[in-house]
């Protein structure tokens, strides 16, 4: 069972409420007793004769009847079809919270992972677009018939260098509103 973790002031970890629970259940449909388990990867079922997993992807809907009936709606890709689960049970009204909660939780982590690429492919493109320059900045000075050596050595050739970047940043800054 998953669990969140807090730390105080102080440095020590606490642990915080259980993400998931187990649930006592009967459903209405046969009659079989059971235990309704969410967890972060979804809802298992374990009633008296079956037992199932319901991913948290299939889950379209959950919600209370009467405060004393759970209905969870799973979407069947194989059918194209939602079916509709019914569940008696004393706790009826906790467990769409816990299933919301792990929803939120998975939610979370998927954002920060989308963060975390969009990130890697901004320093990727800021890379590319320095690599970019210089390779320009190389095609300009050579057909302006400069090398590295006069580069370093004429501080006339080092303006014709900075021009080319202009140049480059120009002709970029124009392709980029073109693709726009």
């Amino acid at each position: 069972m998953y669990e969140i973790t807090t730390t105080a002031d102080w440095g020590k970890p606490i642990k915080g409420p259980e993400l998931g629970g187990e649930f006592p259940v009967q459903d209405v449909k046969s009659g079989q007793g059971g235990l309704l388990q969410v967890c972060m990867e979804g809802i298992g079922l374990l009633l008296a004769n079956s037992k199932s997993f319901i991913e948290l992807n299939r889950i379209k809907k959950c919600f209370t009847l009467k405060g004393e009936i759970f209905i969870l709606e799973e979407f069947d890709a194989k059918s194209k079809q939602v079916i509709q689960h019914r569940f008696k049970s004393r706790l009826a009204e906790t467990i769409p919270m816990t299933v919301h909660r792990i929803i939120t939780v998975q939610v979370a982590k998927i954002e920060q992972q989308i963060r975390q690429q969009q990130e890697t492919l901004r320093d990727a493109g800021s890379r590319l677009i320095r690599y970019a320059m210089l390779c320009y900045v190389c095609f300009r000075t050579s057909q302006q018939g400069m090398n590295y050596e006069s580069i370093n050595a004429n501080k006339l050739d080092q303006n014709r260098v900075a021009h080319s970047v202009g140049l480059f940043k120009t002709e970029l800054s124009d392709s980029y509103i073109c693709m726009r």
